[in-house]
């Protein structure tokens, strides 16, 4: 059964109570509170330890290992894949080292863990001319618009942020 962070805590203050004495502390939340369910001696002692190692009355974090997605790992992923296109993505997965996830994408055929190119308009805001072009219509007011500095500018959409000295000017 999981226990409420606030039973935890009345666990321990009974524990502290009872001079760190474990069978007088179990019997003694019993006493204080008969309305909820009592822990076992075993139940009670794990959650005394965890907050003795951790400092903490949650429950120890999972120490999951992170798996590690390189290029050498791609490679042999891609490898493998290339020598036999039907191999399992759970026996490739154990193999390699690599997140099921990703596993999955290169039987899909991604080659690379590298962001990829996507679709859509290009970006065109970021040059030195049109930051140039900006600074020099802020300095002259500094009271325009962003849409009346895109028109001004000749740009095919609304900018998002364009830096400026530091500063930004935001849509």
């Amino acid at each position: 059964m999981r226990y409420m962070k606030a039973k935890k805590v009345d666990m321990i203050f009974v524990y502290g109570k009872c001079r760190q004495i474990m069978r007088e502390a179990v019997r003694l939340y019993a006493e204080r509170f008969p309305d909820r369910v009592h822990p076992s001696f075993s139940v009670f002692s794990s959650i005394i330890k965890t907050f003795q190692e951790t400092g903490s009355v949650y429950n120890k974090k999972c120490k999951r290992i992170k798996k590690a997605t390189n290029n050498e790992n791609s490679t042999n992923i891609l490898a493998a894949i290339a020598l036999n296109p039907y191999i399992s993505t759970k026996q490739l997965e154990r193999e390699s080292d690599i997140n099921r996830n990703w596993v999955n994408e290169f039987k899909r055929g991604r080659t690379s863990t590298c962001n990829a190119l996507r679709l859509g308009r290009p970006i065109e805001a970021a040059t030195p001319e049109i930051i140039g072009k900006v600074h020099d219509i802020v300095l002259t007011d500094r009271r325009v618009k962003v849409r009346e500095l895109v028109e001004a500018i000749g740009l095919s959409h609304w900018i998002k942020c364009i830096e400026l000295k530091g500063d930004y000017v935001e849509k």
